[in-house]
């Protein structure tokens, strides 16, 4: 879902620039707008966020020291409307809280080391992916530049 609204997000943003806006700009502004819009960047920058927003809320877990869970519970009863008996549904819940044990703090802790390791290669493999874009964008026309901006 987040990816979906990053790809609309940039979408409506690209409809926004035109061919004379690229030829306004310098060659560094062109590769440096150009190369955000490349389809891999924007894959990592997406799971740069996704993994820094997973290792946020391991950090609040821990923090907090307990994990909540709705329990509900689905009652039937006969209720009379209008002379008539009618069967009605309600559903009941409560929060229940959980506190977290020394294993299962182990597990976030270790899960959280891992979900770190992937964060860097990502941000490493975004970067990489961006610098290689730029090198060869930098020295594009502005047409040169707006067309691969635009696909």
């Amino acid at each position: 879902m987040k990816l979906l609204l990053a790809s609309i997000t940039a979408l409506l943003l690209n409809g926004c620039t035109s061919l004379e806006d690229f030829q306004k700009m310098s060659p560094e502004s062109r590769a440096h707008k150009t190369c955000n819009n490349d389809v891999t960047v924007r894959h990592y920058k997406a799971q740069v966020h996704q993994l820094s927003n997973e290792i946020n809320q391991i950090n609040t877990l821990l923090l907090k020291g307990y994990k909540t869970r709705e329990n509900c519970t689905t009652i039937t009863y006969e209720k009379t409307s209008e002379g008539k008996p009618t069967n009605s549904i309600k559903k009941i819940c409560t929060e229940v809280i959980i506190p977290i044990n020394d294993y299962v703090y182990k597990f976030e802790e270790d899960r959280k080391a891992n979900l770190a390791i992937e964060l860097k290669e990502a941000k490493s493999r975004k970067q990489t992916n961006f610098d290689q874009c730029f090198e060869k964008v930098v020295s594009m026309s502005a047409e040169q530049a707006f067309n691969r901006f635009d696909n």
